[in-house]
């Protein structure tokens, strides 16, 4: 076999290898999200951006690049430190699985009206949450929403 052969047996391995990481990839179930609870919302598919701000005692918390990507691909994810969520589904999408909770599910952090990354509102703390500019009480159960700018803040009011 000369060395022309063998180049492009190795290169025809590896393209084959590629796919097949590809679409075993693209076969996993996401991480944590929910595949059925509430209404349906899209049947065949749905790819929308949140900001998610988080304030904890008025510091902003940075949301880690590929969160949801290492160990498989979530439809629920970040690329850049940016703070923006991507909802890239495909098939169906139902109302739980967009709600603020599943994305805090991939990012394995605790949210909802009294616990935000650990804070607590147990000794005088206070979390308050706005989703394009007006308050929300649905806290971990809102459903984000293509463009939507919400800001979570923890303040510990207790040692003012």
């Amino acid at each position: 076999m000369n060395k022309g052969n063998i180049i492009i047996a190795v290169v025809t391995i590896l393209v084959f290898a590629g796919i097949g990481v590809i679409a075993y990839t693209q076969s996993q179930p996401p991480a944590q999200i929910s595949n059925g609870g509430g209404e349906l919302i899209a049947a065949n598919g749905l790819h929308a951006h949140a900001t998610v701000n988080i304030y904890e005692n008025g510091e902003l918390v940075q949301i880690p690049a590929n969160v949801g990507l290492s160990g498989g691909h979530s439809p629920i994810h970040t690329h850049d430190p940016n703070n923006v969520v991507h909802l890239e589904f495909g098939g169906a999408v139902y109302e739980e699985s967009i709600i603020l909770a599943s994305f805090f599910d991939v990012w394995e952090r605790d949210f909802n009206e009294r616990n935000l990354l650990g804070n607590t509102t147990n000794n005088g703390g206070e979390i308050i949450m706005t989703v394009n500019g007006a308050t929300s009480s649905a806290y971990e159960n809102y459903q984000m929403q293509d463009g939507d700018e919400i800001e979570i803040r923890y303040a510990d009011t207790a040692a003012n």
